[in-house]
């Protein structure tokens, strides 16, 4: 008879795990080394007033877990000398699926008659995902996440089970669920006033998700798109909560959080990265549209640090009469040209509004219905100088249109997703269409706060591959009052 101590791990569903009869020590051990320390702790109230240590733990003092740490603990058990027992309470049995091909959808034809065929890198990213039960695929936006999610939803669905998207915009749910209805898939979408409940596969958003947690009780199979949402605290305990029976995950994306602690609940919701193929390889391959980086500085005529915080530093350029007018100028010099079509995204509304007006432009924001939205956006499929101005937070990730030739980010700051995300809506290619390229402008100042965040978005174009170059615009407002 062993004399060991005997431990269990109680895998209680497809996420939670419940470490049993361990060593308070050992509990300790493991709550102190699963941790990772939140950079901007000091910044908070909880942390400031005593409340919390500033770690952010992934083992309870308890031994509640996560299945995504269970490879790691069990050395440490094991060196610790105890005889692991283990009790497995999940449900689902693993389901054996054949490789897809690129005709998967080959008897469904595009507008132009042609039949879609998946590329050569989407089968392999479907397959890899598939092969492992599970896990996460980086792609760049507009590799075609759309139809490797329809295709996941088809090969499943043919085992009868049945799948939830989960996507970032409700633009994106009318215009996924549309797709998968024309390759055959028998999906509805439940979002705002559209409720198709009774379909065999649903697209929706994790807004809506929120409001009826407990349909996930009804899937099998979960397909996050754009998934480095799921460090967003609602999602992840949708995930951990309420689907935590699903077996079959899979996220999509083109970009991980850089923060371990953000990206590491992406891969705790989500399992393991198992495909990438970066938007530059893609770029190579003719797949993507080529791009240039424009970087406009306008040289203010005051002391870089003449506001004392980036809140007063970014309310006078966003306020700024010459700077909008400038901006506006350049739109319309831009997009009355050939390939004129326009994306603007800025960062909050009555900046957007002001720009739009100045323009004479299209402006599309969170309050209008999807419809509106669609309305704009489907300008770019006909039009061919059409400019809309939309906010970064409606539009920067996930929006699918392939006719813009000009992208403006305005005062884009440092955010790794949202700098990557946002120059990915420039990269849609579409020959037949005459998308092949598209000119980015990244607009900034040469205030403070401005230059760190573009020496930080100029580090993220170097690290993806993306050509740029940088122009500094002096006496700017007296071309504006020139050209009055």
């Amino acid at each position: 008879m062993s004399d060991k101590q005997i431990a269990t791990i109680w895998i209680r569903d497809e996420i939670n795990v419940s470490l049993l009869d361990l060593k308070s020590k050992h509990y300790t051990k493991l709550y102190n080394d699963f941790a990772i320390k939140d950079k901007n702790c000091f910044f908070k109230p909880s942390y400031k007033l005593g409340r919390w240590d500033g770690f952010y733990r992934f083992v309870t003092q308890t031994g509640q877990t996560n299945v995504y740490f269970i490879d790691q603990i069990v050395p440490r058990l094991v060196k610790w000398g105890y005889e692991i027992k283990v009790k497995d309470d999940r449900t689902a049995t693993f389901v054996e699926m054949e490789p897809i091909k690129e005709d998967i959808f080959g008897h469904v034809t595009n507008e132009y008659g042609d039949p879609y065929l998946l590329r050569w890198y989407q089968c392999e990213a479907v397959n890899a995902v598939v092969q492992n039960a599970g896990g996460i695929m980086i792609a760049g936006t507009g590799a075609g996440k759309t139809i490797m999610s329809a295709a996941i939803t088809h090969i499943y669905g043919q085992k009868g089970l049945r799948c939830i998207t989960i996507v970032p915009s409700t633009t994106l749910v009318s215009q996924s669920s549309d797709d998968f209805k024309r390759w055959g898939l028998d999906a509805g979408q439940y979002c705002g006033d559209t409720k198709e409940l009774g379909r065999t596969h649903l697209v929706t958003t994790w807004q809506s998700l929120q409001n009826v947690p407990h349909i996930l009780k009804d899937f099998d199979v979960l397909i996050v798109d754009e998934c480095h949402g799921a460090k967003a605290n609602v999602l992840a305990n949708l995930l951990k909560e309420h689907g935590s029976h699903i077996a079959y995950r899979f996220g999509m994306t083109g970009t991980m959080p850089k923060d371990e602690y953000e990206r590491l609940k992406v891969l705790l919701s989500l399992g393991s990265v198992c495909y990438e193929i970066t938007a530059s390889m893609l770029i190579e391959e003719g797949f993507l549209s080529t791009i240039d980086i424009n970087i406009l500085q306008l040289m203010e005529d005051i002391d870089d640090g003449y506001f004392p915080d980036y809140a007063s530093e970014t309310a006078y350029l966003r306020s700024n009469k010459e700077r909008i007018q400038w901006i506006a100028n350049l739109a319309e010099q831009i997009s009355s040209g050939e390939n004129g079509n326009t994306l603007i995204l800025v960062g909050s509304i009555p900046f957007g509004k002001k720009l739009a007006a100045a323009i004479g432009a299209h402006f599309v924001y969170g309050a209008d219905k999807t419809a509106t939205r669609k309305e704009a956006y489907d300008l770019f499929k006909t039009e061919d100088n059409v400019v809309v101005v939309t906010t970064v937070q409606v539009a920067g990730t996930g929006l699918s249109i392939d006719r813009i030739f000009n992208l403006f980010l305005i005062d884009l700051g440092k955010s790794f997703i949202r700098t990557i995300q946002a120059v990915g809506r420039g990269l849609r290619k579409n020959e037949k269409a005459g998308k092949t390229h598209c000119e980015i402008y990244d607009i900034c100042a040469n205030l403070k706060y401005s230059k760190q965040h573009l020496r930080k978005r100029v580090k993220f174009y170097k690290e993806s591959n993306y050509p740029y170059k940088k122009t500094q615009v002096k006496n700017y407002a007296e071309s504006v009052d020139s050209d009055e």
